[in-house]
């Protein structure tokens, strides 16, 4: 398996979610193994730059359809102080209807004939993990794989202004960075994603895979999450890779998350041959 353009042979879909606003959302299918049978459905998420396309990231010869769902946002999406503050409402709004999107998504891939609605599988990566880890709990998704994910939201956006704004103005910054962090997340109602994750069943899988020297999540966020899912009755996994955090669609530590998450599946009995 290896992270490259989907193979030409691969049998692709399309389907649109009609949220309640009257957006509509853009839903890509691919299927590397096609079978008679239910399959099992994985749907990626990635960051706000990729979006649905993020499944253009990996081919495999796994019997899975890969899913991959647009984020329902328009403006930038690399957030510049102070300039980027006028498109919150924008932002507070798309991340609302993110949530709406992923739980009709799940029903749509539930009713689905060549979909196996006990192996749906919801990955998320980096900024795509805190969607992954409150969509498996409200939709009860039965198996998630989160990767590079964190809690503590606040934290976690401080650390980005900190890493942006320290080696040009010094250390003065950490302090209006949290103040700033703080309020955002409160004035946008973003949700806590540790607080969802403490309502995994035992009815669910976990996958997480973080990594040692992440350089872009606080390891007290990590941590903050991996222990609200190992409180849960879910099965639940822990992998620690070693390097930093993903770089983009060249990184090699994707190939490496997709062969973890293939051994995974297997074991789990997500896959069948």
């Amino acid at each position: 398996m290896t992270a490259c353009p989907a193979a030409a042979s691969a049998a692709t879909d399309e389907l649109t979610l009609s949220l309640d606003s009257g957006r509509e959302v853009a839903v890509r299918l691919r299927n590397d193994a096609p079978s008679a049978m239910p399959q099992a459905a994985v749907i990626l998420l990635g960051g706000f730059q990729r979006g649905g396309g993020a499944i253009d990231l990996v081919t495999t010869e796994l019997p899975v359809i890969w899913v991959g769902i647009d984020y329902p946002y328009d403006p930038p999406r690399k957030f510049i102080f102070p300039g980027s503050l006028r498109h919150l409402p924008d932002f507070s709004t798309a991340v609302d209807e993110t949530w709406e999107a992923l739980r009709k998504l799940v029903a749509r891939l539930r009713a689905r004939q060549d979909v196996d609605a006990d192996r749906i599988v919801i990955i998320g990566a980096s900024a795509g993990a805190p969607f992954a880890t409150i969509a498996a709990a409200q939709a009860q998704i039965p198996s998630v794989i989160i990767v590079q994910g964190f809690g503590n939201l606040s934290a976690v956006v401080a650390h980005q202004f900190i890493l942006r704004w320290q080696p040009k103005y010094g250390d003065w910054v950490v302090r209006p960075a949290h103040w700033l962090a703080r309020m955002l997340v409160w004035g946008l109602g973003l949700p806590q994603p540790e607080r969802y994750a403490a309502r995994y069943t035992a009815d669910q899988r976990v996958l997480f895979i973080d990594a040692v020297q992440d350089e872009r999540i606080p390891a007290s966020a990590t941590e903050v999450l991996w222990q609200a899912i190992e409180a849960t009755p879910a099965q639940a996994d822990r992998h620690r890779l070693a390097g930093g955090h993903l770089s983009g669609a060249g990184d090699p530590l994707i190939d490496e998350i997709v062969r973890l998450g293939a051994q995974w599946m297997e074991r789990n009995r997500l896959l069948r041959r």
